[in-house]
């Protein structure tokens, strides 16, 4: 089953294959996008592997999704949708095209449909895009705008070239298309008929040279009755190269025949001489055995049917394409009814198909599979979710573009990379006194720990290529947990972590802007699951010693057992609230830790481990851990060239939260004001009115001491990113500075996911809420047509009401009128799943039951 498979990233490379020489470029008018998405999609699109395509009347308003009917391997549509009854107009673009939006210098009248994209070679020089669609009867405005603006337009986009396609119906209006021509010094190389009676009315005009441009008609549109145009430009684009996945079937495993092997393997054969030669043998070891008793193909990657497009509809398209070649060559009567009547057949195979492939789902979405990991996985691959994972050509600093997946990955890890320093990395690191008389300078771990610990492993967690599957580790626990307790035990013994674990395999995830920059993109760490079983026993160790002498200050929350950010949300809101309601004002100050876990200052790390006691072989075990370190990106099977990390602690590690806790402990306590989840650092100073001069001299002594702290270890606080509150009934806020700027004080601040206001009403947290779950009711309905109300109420419960509940009792006293928004939407999702069963009522209490209920429960556990 294909749920069920494992997909990794082969490491064997394909040759490389040079950019493409040519841009293609499909046009076409689809009156209606809703019935001819499939024929555009398989016959069009899919079939000519076009790098661009531009669509008009599409008939879509905005009511239909943004990522509706998008194509796998290209862009969300780029849409303008209809004001009126017909119209609208849309791009898409292939992920590994360097694209981008253009918004046109000068207003767009309204009545005009219009959208453009400046696509950038491989040279950096770029081509501007134009699509649009003229009615017959509204006249040469269109016209006249893009004679007037074409070069405005070209100027702020900075393109050399332009080309404009799109249904213009320019019969009507010949003398205004031949101005524009002949003032812009373009051509039309659309020369054949592109509408069933014969005319002409889908031009491709532009301003490159003759000898660039080659235009050809494809077919009908499903039942357009305008040909689609393929406009082929000599242009340099990308051509991403092919790579394989290995597809493994965990159903299939032999798990018995593995074990068998495991239990006569020689380990005394795999693990003698140092760490790092026993975790090579044993991770070849491994290998060469899950290949053995797991069933497994590569898989070669290339541009996905739709999931509906069987081979019925294939069939049908094929027998329309030669209906149309036949057509072509032979333009009679008995070949023009041929061809409709195919037309015909591929629109009704499709329709049945669609129905085919909904009813299929519906039946994996329904019933007994509900809550299931394959069935969230068809959820979020309808919710649109799982598409447009692809990363498109990235700039460089210098103006050039990365456009193979091994150039991007190896700008993303560089850039990745550069964030992991600190300024002064040889800088020796201040002395600290030693605050705990007993020290922890050994870890050992045996055979019974280390099977506890596999026999826990996630198996669903991704893996970086080439490591260790967790599923072979859990279902070998018994088999491997003493060869592997006595790795572990040579490793800490001897303080030495294996070169071979010290590297990351990067996932990069977008974050938000524009896609075509490396800022925009936050590394998602994969480090090998050995690694972080070992992680794991060193941590445990670690955390019991901090535990057991009250090391780690009270109030950091983050990353502590028993201990949440809604916690600190209770805490900050009862602290604050309580100084209001008498009256004081209470100064809060977020501030703003640039990188935090990239820039950990490795030498300073040590020296604070060492003051709460860690030292010996311990301590040396960490710095081991720490030293030589690197990491390579990884996409579309690619790997960037290895980038070494010069600071910080691994993120996704065992260890990454604990060290950071330690790294920051010292201020925790130096700034008794100061409460944190992580990185996450918030002060706040309450005070009367007479006290308000003390006051004012008081935070920004602290404020003055967080700095001095940060210079001292090498910890940059972001003070423009630092946020000023004051909550009291007046106007009055201290004048506070930090780092040399002064802080503007806010109305609002955002502290971990939480808004808070200058008199704690909570309104704009309760608005926002309210909004964001709509949103995501509106995504829940437009896929209720395939869940039963038992679906619809688990997604409501994980999707929208998780995240209506979030620190619930930090901001639960808002006033009853903003309350009732929340209400409204649970009110809506209970309609929501009432209509998909007619009759059936959903079991939802209310919102302010289950918020008492959850202030309850933390009664009880004070």
């Amino acid at each position: 089953m294909a749920s069920s498979m494992e997909q990794l990233p082969n490491t064997i490379q394909r040759c490389h294959k040079p950019p493409n020489s040519e841009l293609k470029i499909v046009s076409a008018n689809v009156r209606g996008f809703h019935t001819n998405i499939g024929e555009l999609t398989h016959s069009v699109i899919i079939k000519n592997n076009v790098d661009l395509v531009f669509v008009c009347e599409t008939f879509l308003d905005s009511k239909v999704p943004d990522n509706y009917a998008r194509v796998k391997g290209y862009s969300a549509w780029v849409r303008k949708d209809r004001s009126t009854q017909g119209g609208g107009v849309a791009f898409c673009y292939k992920e590994t095209v360097s694209a981008q939006v253009v918004e046109p210098p000068t207003p767009v009248p309204g009545e005009l449909e219009l959208l453009a994209l400046k696509i950038t070679d491989s040279n950096g020089k770029g081509l501007l895009c134009v699509g649009c669609y003229r009615p017959p009867s509204q006249g040469t405005v269109l016209l006249d705008y893009l004679s007037e603006n074409l070069d405005t337009f070209m100027t702020a986009s900075q393109c050399d070239s332009v080309v404009v396609i799109g249904d213009l119906n320019q019969h009507t209006v010949r003398d205004a298309f031949n101005s524009l021509l002949v003032v812009h010094d373009m051509h039309n190389y659309v020369t054949f008929p592109t509408h069933r009676s014969g005319s002409s009315l889908d031009p491709v005009v532009t301003d490159l040279p003759p000898h660039t441009v080659q235009c050809y008609p494809l077919d009908f549109v499903g039942t357009s009755d305008h040909v689609a145009v393929l406009t082929r430009i000599q242009f340099r684009t990308p051509r991403e190269e092919s790579f394989t996945r290995t597809l493994w079937r965990w159903e299939a495993a032999d798990w018995d025949a593995l074990r068998a092997a495991l239990k006569t393997t020689d380990w005394g054969a795999v693990l003698h001489g140092d760490a790092n030669q026993q975790v090579r043998r044993l991770t070849q070891l491994l290998h060469a055995l899950q290949a053995r008793w797991v069933p497994h193909s590569d898989h070669k990657t290339k541009a996905s049917d739709q999931p509906w497009f069987g081979p019925a509809c294939r069939a049908a398209s094929d027998a329309k394409h030669r209906a149309w070649r036949a057509l072509k060559r032979h333009p009679t009567a008995r070949n023009r009814l041929r061809h409709r009547e195919a037309t015909m057949h591929m629109n009704t195979m499709q329709t049945w198909a669609v129905e085919q492939w909904k009813a299929n789902l519906k039946s994996k979405l329904r019933g007994g599979q509900v809550g299931c990991k394959q069935w969230w996985s068809l959820v979020k691959d309808q919710q649109g979710e799982s598409r447009g994972t692809s990363i498109p050509a990235l700039h460089r600093a210098d103006g050039s573009i990365a456009h193979t997946a091994r150039d991007k990955a190896d700008l993303l890890a560089k850039h990745f990379a550069e964030k992991m320093c600190i300024p002064d990395p040889e800088r020796p690191s201040p002395l600290l006194p030693q605050i705990v008389k007993e020290t922890l300078e050994t870890v050992n771990t045996n055979e019974e720990e280390v099977k506890v610990i596999l026999a826990n492993l996630d198996e669903k967690k991704a893996v970086a290529p080439q490591d260790i599957s967790p599923r072979v580790l859990r279902q070998c626990a018994a088999e491997l947990a003493r060869p592997l307790a006595s790795l572990f035990n040579h490793c800490l013994s001897n303080a030495t972590w294996p070169e071979m674990w010290k590297g990351s395999s990067v996932v990069p995830l977008h974050k938000k802007n524009a896609k075509t920059e490396a800022k925009n993109y936050r590394p998602v760490s994969l480090l090998p699951v050995l690694s972080k079983v070992l992680e794991t026993v060193v941590a445990s160790r670690v955390t019991r010693h901090l535990e057991r002498h009250h090391l780690l200050s009270n109030r950091q929350f983050g990353f502590r057992q028993g201990r949440s950010a809604a916690d600190l949300h209770l805490l900050l809101s009862t602290e604050w609230s309580g100084a209001l309601d008498q009256g004081k004002t209470t100064a809060v100050v977020a501030l703003d830790i640039e990188g935090a876990f990239d820039k950990v200052w490795h030498a300073a790390l040590t020296t604070k481990l060492r003051a709460i006691g860690v030292d010996g072989a311990l301590l040396q075990l960490f710095e081991n851990y720490l030293r030589d370190r690197h990491l390579k990106v990884i996409i579309n099977g690619r790997e960037s060239n290895p980038q070494p990390i010069r600071a910080g602690v691994p993120q996704g590690s065992c260890l990454g939260p604990l060290l950071w806790n330690v790294y920051v402990n010292d201020l925790m306590h130096l700034v008794p004001t100061a409460k944190a989840f992580a990185d996450d650092i918030t002060l706040s100073h309450s005070y009367g009115l007479e006290e308000e001069a003390a006051a004012n001299h008081d935070i920004n002594a602290t404020l003055s001491r967080v700095a001095a702290w940060g210079r001292k270890w090498q910890v940059k606080f972001a003070a423009h990113k630092t946020q000023q509150l004051t909550i009291n009934r007046t106007s009055r806020a201290p004048r506070l500075t930090f780092n040399g700027e002064t802080l503007t004080p806010r109305d609002e601040v955002e502290v971990l996911g939480v808004t808070y206001d200058r008199k704690l009403t909570f309104r704009t947290h309760v608005e926002r809420l309210a909004r964001e779950a709509s949103g995501k009711l509106a995504s829940l309905r437009r896929i209720s047509y395939l869940l039963d109300a038992k679906g619809l109420e688990l997604l409501y419960k994980a999707q929208v009401r998780s995240s209506l509940e979030y620190a619930c009792l930090a901001w639960g006293g808002a006033a009853n009128k903003h309350l009732a928004l929340l209400d409204k939407v649970q009110d809506r999702a209970a309609r929501l799943i009432r209509n998909s069963e007619l009759g059936l009522q959903p079991a939802l209490h209310t919102l302010q039951h289950r918020r008492d209920v959850a202030g309850l429960t933390v009664m009880f556990k004070v």
